[in-house]
């Protein structure tokens, strides 16, 4: 019975980590705005051409010019005087490029593949230049340099089976998650996979490997950067891991086997704490690993969305979230679209002869009223409304419940403190190339490290 768990639970752990790289797979793809897709058409096709055939192939809640309303209006004075250059006209911005040579429709990320399918239809019947943001490809080079890697340092292995097999996940990982910040840190667990298996078969193999500095390093290393890429490739990393450690168990388990049905069996001479896994041959490896990340590395910055690209249009200036924004080039942001609110709800309680000012959180709107009290008129005010946390709650609540796809709503899913301008760069993309830049840029750091320690101190110490 305890052989037959043994068997079991690490091929348990192997199906369960190929079924969650199954399911849990992604495909690379960079929006400008959280939630939805850019479709931008040349303004010589009218819009209820590109709405037409957005509707036909099954495209739901697309944001347009022609469908925006008044999105708040006071139940005491519906129909309000506005202010020129105020929200509602500036809004507007968000349905054409800075230069007004393209109209800009949003559609949910739900409709994409029904999206493609309307802007096929749209150029071939229009020939107009036009185009999508965030289409999604999947880049089969980062899988296959893994791959290129796992096979090149299966060669070097001496135990080539013990390496091969419980690396093979690391190498489905990156099929699974084909990001270069994924396939970097994989690279660093085919390193430390590589050195490990030098101790195979040895006494104290496993004692030796939790004081083997220079297998720690890259697999900790590793792990730490797959967390650091989100909490999906964090449990799929650590879904890897276990499957690699069930495979070595039932690779122990076959070798155990094997050497009892042996009549005659050979027995290392030195243990595994006697033995180096680095030494001057093992440094080539890490120098290997070295220049396969510094490759991952030079291909995101070749291809990194710092700048969204838009094919026909690249030099496109659009509304985009920004990290910092020039007055000149701003445009509203759900901030602008509360403070707006406020002022429209607000409204009745104000003196028309007040001029306007600007809103400010924690501002009350107040009532005066007068009592009797120890035979003398007193006079009080109650708190109509409040500019709060719960104001703010309502309004985002009462977009959400708009019946018709209004820019707000896409403004709400970006959150209240976002900016935006006319931009041919998203900090939303430059935030997550960001941070894969500085994970790529730590990952080349470790195997660099590991050579540079080994080859002016290790040489001498070990």
């Amino acid at each position: 019975m305890r052989t037959l768990f043994r068997l079991l639970l690490p091929v348990l752990l192997i199906v369960l980590c190929l079924v969650s790289l199954a399911l849990f797979r992604s495909v690379p793809v960079t929006r400008i705005w959280k939630g939805y897709s850019v479709l931008s058409v040349e303004s010589s096709v009218p819009e209820a051409v590109v709405l037409a055939r957005m509707a036909e192939h099954g495209c739901e809640g697309v944001i347009s010019l022609s469908l925006q309303r008044e999105p708040v209006a006071s139940p005491i004075v519906p129909v309000q005087i506005q202010s020129g250059g105020g929200y509602l006209e500036q809004r507007l911005s968000y349905f054409s490029d800075e230069g007004g040579r393209f109209r800009l429709f949003y559609v949910p990320d739900a409709f994409e593949k029904e999206t493609v399918r309307a802007l096929d239809a749209l150029s071939k019947e229009t020939g107009a230049a036009m185009n999508m943001d965030g289409k999604s490809r999947y880049p089969f080079l980062v899988p296959l340099l893994t791959f290129s890697l796992w096979l090149l340092l299966g060669t070097m292995s001496r135990n080539k089976v013990v390496f091969a097999v419980p690396s093979l996940f690391v190498v489905l990982l990156t099929l699974s998650q084909p990001f270069y910040a994924v396939a970097a840190p994989c690279a660093l667990l085919l390193l430390a996979m590589l050195l490990a298996q030098c101790l195979w078969g040895r006494r104290d193999m496993f004692k030796a490997l939790a004081a083997n500095r220079f297998v720690l390093v890259p697999a900790v290393a590793a792990i730490v950067l797959l967390a650091a890429n989100g909490l999906r490739a964090a449990g799929l990393s650590f879904a890897v891991c276990a499957a690699s450690v069930s495979a070595v168990s039932l690779l122990a388990q076959w070798h155990c086997a094997k050497e009892n049905r042996a009549s005659f069996v050979f027995v290392p001479i030195f243990s595994a704490r006697r033995v180096y896994a680095m030494n001057a041959h093992a440094s080539l490896w890490v120098l290997v690993v070295a220049a396969m990340v510094l490759v991952f590395l030079l291909l995101f910055l070749g291809s990194a969305r710092f700048a969204p690209s838009f094919g026909v249009a690249e030099e496109l200036s659009l509304p985009s979230p920004v990290a910092s924004d020039e007055p000149s080039r701003r445009l509203p942001s759900f901030s602008d679209y509360m403070d707006w609110a406020w002022a429209v709800v607000s409204f009745p309680y104000r003196s028309l002869h007040d001029s306007p000012v600007d809103s400010a959180w924690g501002e009350e709107v107040t009532m005066p009223h007068f009592r009797e009290r120890n035979g003398a008129i007193e006079a009080y005010s109650t708190v109509v409304l409040r500019y709060d946390e719960d104001f703010a709650a309502s309004v985002e609540k009462s977009v959400s419940q708009l019946s018709y796809p209004a820019i707000e709503k896409l403004l709400a899913a970006q959150g209240r403190n976002v900016q935006v301008s006319y931009s041919t760069t998203a900090s939303g993309g430059e935030r997550r190339d960001g941070i894969s830049l500085a994970l790529l840029v730590a990952a080349l750091c470790i195997p660099l490290g590991m050579y540079a320690f080994y080859f002016f101190w290790g040489r001498k110490t070990l």
